[in-house]
């Protein structure tokens, strides 16, 4: 007679081998060929569709960078996994007295505010530039408080405003961050030794809230449960200025950081104390820098769990159990005589 299950190690073999076929179909088709997250945008917190509301958007093979409206606003996403997304908005530019006090200031993220956008390949990555003159408003209020402040009566006149971002090349170092360098020019001060002020307002993104960074010059966006970082919002401790013809100077830049009750937004308030106030001109550049692993967990990676993925997956388990049930049942048979 034929000893029970013998001969039957290759039958096993081919189902195992089915099992391994079908995974790999799965992981190998996750970011693109199954269309998962690297094709959609995160939905932020306030209930702005990004993708509805796009203003243009520059991919260098590894993250992207999506201007939305109401502009400056813009968001970085990771190609492979869309839970990985940081979102800005650049709101205002003020002028603070020595006491703390803001005496005027233009706000970007309204309608008397036209953007001219612009791009160019640079190195291998993207470089992308937004231009706008701005209205200057009379106003009164506290800097550091972070309150709103109230708009006054007409204004002392506009300032040109520019932020250029820089993507890096997929092989680059830092494929992953991007930086937007701030630079501000013919400010109409209502007093020279008054120091300028810039506000950047983030929203976390879906299974994130915003803590405060280790360091007093970041604000980090981590994952709910893990804590696992997804994406830092930094900046330097100086910036550049100008004084009309005159040499350029350094300025020591102070930063306020205010966070909303449940964690979902935050508004950094950077004031520039450079060695006297008035100056012509200002240049600052911070950096959004994403951690592209930040949702990976297990054996397979984020960016495969995908509807699509889990149907294949599903499909694989309802064919395993089916050849595990027929190898039962082979099993089970009687021996056959000689």
């Amino acid at each position: 007679m034929e000893s029970r299950g013998a001969g039957r190690a290759p039958t096993w073999c081919a189902y195992a081998a089915a099992l391994v076929a079908l995974a790999a179909i799965t992981i190998v088709l996750g970011p693109s060929g199954l269309g998962g997250p690297a094709g959609s945008m995160a939905r932020v917190g306030t209930g702005l569709h990004l993708l509805d509301s796009a203003a243009g958007t520059w991919d260098n093979g590894v993250v992207r960078l999506t201007l939305t409206n109401p502009l400056p606003s813009f968001t970085i996403t990771s190609d492979r996994d869309g839970r990985v997304a940081s979102v800005h908005s650049f709101e205002r530019i003020a002028e603070v007295t020595p006491t703390g006090n803001v005496t005027a200031f233009a706000p970007f993220l309204t309608q008397n505010v036209t953007w001219r956008i612009a791009s160019a390949p640079s190195g291998g990555g993207e470089m992308v530039w937004l231009n706008a003159t701005a209205r200057v408003s009379f106003t009164h209020g506290g800097w550091e408080s972070g309150d709103e402040v109230s708009v006054l009566d007409s204004g002392p006149g506009s300032t040109n405003v520019s932020l250029t971002f820089t993507l890096n090349a997929s092989a680059a170092p830092a494929p992953s961050s991007v930086s937007f360098d701030v630079a501000v020019d013919h400010w109409p001060w209502t007093d020279t030794r008054d120091v300028l002020g810039m506000e950047i307002a983030s929203v976390a993104v879906p299974s994130t809230t915003l803590i405060p960074g280790v360091a007093p010059n970041s604000v980090l966006e981590v994952a709910n449960g893990s804590h696992q970082t997804v994406a830092t919002l930094s900046w330097v401790s100086s910036a550049s200025v100008a004084y009309g013809s005159g040499p350029g100077s350094n300025s020591s830049v102070v930063a306020y950081r205010n966070f909303s009750r449940d964690a979902s937004a935050s508004t950094v308030l950077l004031r520039f104390n450079a060695t006297r106030g008035g100056y012509s001109e200002l240049e600052y550049d911070p950096l959004v820098q994403l951690n592209l692993t930040a949702f990976t967990h297990g054996l397979l990676p984020a960016w495969a769990i995908t509807p699509a993925s889990t149907e294949v997956m599903a499909v694989a388990v309802g064919m395993v159990s089916v050849l595990a049930l027929a190898a039962y049942r082979g099993r089970s048979r009687p021996n056959r005589p000689f």
